[in-house]
């Protein structure tokens, strides 16, 4: 039965490898996905290039609901920054980082000299891959006046994405010293 199934497949694909793996008849297509039979594993098994850990963030009805009632307060009093600002921390916190950075520019334009919102810009900018803009924000933050201990940890956390480990070091450790409820937060 085997001999014929062989001779059969031979005669109709005859460009087909075919391989006799323990008492199993496996047909492979020549070449299929760079994979020749005699170059290691197929194509599904090769090692795939790293990608980073992205943790499955499950659809949150509760969540969305209370974003879109904090959307709809701030859609009735669009003047009201401190709405603004828990708005936009609630976007941060929830991983809608583009739509934080948006609400945080609004209220900026508002309050454009409160640090808090300022801090939470740079913060978005962070969870974007943004870090020269955030560094530019958390610098003239931490350069002028008295900043908010988290202020000093964006920025620590802006320094080591960048490479400076000496320096996220130091500027965490002045983070820490204004909050030491910080100490775990990074």
């Amino acid at each position: 039965m085997f001999l014929v199934l062989r001779q059969r497949l031979s005669a109709r694909f005859p460009a087909q490898r075919r391989h006799l793996k323990g008492s199993a008849f496996h047909t492979f297509a020549g070449n299929m996905n760079g994979w020749n039979g005699l170059n290691g594993f197929p194509p599904a098994y090769r090692k795939k290039p790293f990608q980073p850990f992205q943790p499955f963030q499950p659809f949150n009805y509760v969540q969305s609901q209370e974003l879109q009632q904090l959307r709809e307060a701030i859609q009735a009093s669009p003047s009201n920054i401190p709405l603004r600002k828990i708005y936009a921390n609630a976007l941060l916190k929830n991983g809608r980082h583009e739509e934080a950075e948006i609400e945080f520019k609004e209220a900026l334009r508002m309050a454009p000299d409160d640090l808090h919102l300022k801090t939470g810009l740079a913060s978005a900018f962070y969870e974007q891959g943004k870090t020269s803009l955030g560094l530019v924000i958390v610098e003239e933050i931490t350069q002028n006046g008295t900043p908010p201990a988290k202020a000093w940890l964006v920025y620590a956390k802006l320094l080591l994405k960048t490479g400076d480990g000496a320096g996220a070091k130091d500027v965490y450790e002045k983070a820490v010293i204004l909050d030491p409820g910080l100490r775990d937060s990074f």
